[in-house]
């Protein structure tokens, strides 16, 4: 009996530090997931000002979008580095964060959605500068169209919201499908194990 104590203590010491192991990466994903969703965040309002705003000619908003579009990229790194630590988190069969309100499923989207405005916005300049090329519209004329268009697009802004809590949803589903399997799996080698 005294010999089984040491073998229990060592495997006490092997969870213990296993435990600390997946604590600390679950507070390195939170201090990435918490600065990315942070950061896409900002750059959603910032493209909403963006595109209401409306300042200078077309061209010069047509440029301005796409210097977002460049300075917003360069983030990319951060959301990969994000990527690679929920990867380890993963391996280690962690899936429970108290540290933040982020999952990897809902930063992809979220930085999906925000690559999508930012295109979208683009297209929608480039597009208003055809019209005016080619219709003889001045500046002015296609300002109050535009300004007429966003006062009445509510519909449009109500859907890409929908559209994204929607996308939230099914990442924490998944998430808790994947919780479900792990919980039955254990559960199931759990009685395998009482009746060998």
């Amino acid at each position: 009996m005294l010999d089984a104590v040491p073998q229990y203590e060592g495997k006490l010491d092997a969870e213990l530090e296993r435990q600390q192991a997946n604590e600390a990466l679950r507070v390195e994903f939170a201090e990435k997931a918490n600065g990315v969703g942070a950061y896409i965040d900002e750059r959603s309002a910032a493209l909403s000002e963006l595109s209401m705003d409306g300042k200078g000619t077309m061209e010069e908003q047509l440029e301005a979008v796409k210097a977002f579009q460049a300075d917003t990229l360069t983030y990319q790194p951060q959301l990969d580095d994000t990527e690679a630590v929920n990867q380890a988190l993963e391996a280690a069969i962690v899936f429970d964060n108290p540290h933040t309100q982020y999952n990897m499923d809902s930063l992809r989207s979220s930085w999906a959605l925000l690559s999508a405005a930012i295109n979208r916005a683009l297209n929608e300049t480039q597009n208003q500068i055809l019209i005016r090329d080619s219709k003889g519209l001045s500046e002015t004329q296609i300002g109050e169209y535009r300004q007429s268009f966003h006062h009445f697009d509510k519909v449009s802004r109500l859907s890409r919201t929908s559209l994204r809590v929607n996308i939230e949803w099914a990442a924490v589903t998944s998430l808790l499908h994947i919780r479900f399997c792990v919980a039955s799996n254990f559960a199931s080698s759990y009685s395998r194990g009482k009746r060998s």
